[in-house]
């Protein structure tokens, strides 16, 4: 392992003990991993990893955690943005559980990941969507689930991704998906 990957990994377990992602975490996580100017899988893991035990998030923490995640998938100014089936298949495992209360900053890297895409596998992009209809179900207002204005806006960018099934437009099955959500 490396020198950064060992300072990397080092400060990712310093956030989660301390279970807060700072503004200043997020800087100095940057400075770490970008001094090399690219990111490994290993680093973006050990971000998820971090997430998933974190009681607070900085919106700089949700920020940084979907802008590594494309980098790594895409590259940096990469102009050619196809998620191959391996990456999707990584990074459905790597953002679980989806369930759970502090997944908000996970989903916001899927959705991410859908609007820079150019082209995805069906099966990623559905299984997208169907994580923010489960988010949107365990929402819960007066013991029925509501549709918040952070949900109605992530389905909204995911529908609308240049790489979603209509392409700029709502297919007939995200419509039906749509309604049986409703």
């Amino acid at each position: 392992m490396s020198n950064d990957l060992q300072n990397f990994s080092a400060h990712c377990a310093a956030i989660a003990a301390k279970g807060e992602a700072t503004a200043e975490d997020v800087q100095h996580l940057r400075n770490i991993a970008m001094a090399d100017g690219r990111l490994c899988r290993s680093e973006v893991e050990a971000a998820f990893t971090v997430d998933r035990v974190l009681n607070e998030r900085s919106q700089d923490w949700v920020w940084w955690l979907r802008e590594i995640t494309v980098d790594h998938l895409f590259g940096v100014g990469a102009t050619a943005k196809d998620l191959a089936q391996d990456d999707a298949d990584w990074l459905l495992a790597a953002v679980q559980p989806l369930a759970t209360e502090g997944s908000r900053a996970r989903l916001e890297v899927l959705v991410r990941v859908v609007e820079t895409a150019c082209s995805m596998p069906d099966a990623f992009y559905y299984a997208v969507l169907n994580a923010l209809a489960d988010a949107v179900t365990s929402n819960q207002g007066d013991g029925e689930p509501v549709i918040c204005a952070e949900d109605a806006t992530q389905l909204r960018r995911v529908l609308y991704a240049s790489a979603g099934d209509g392409r700029f437009a709502i297919s007939r099955a995200e419509a039906e998906f749509l309604f049986d959500l409703n």
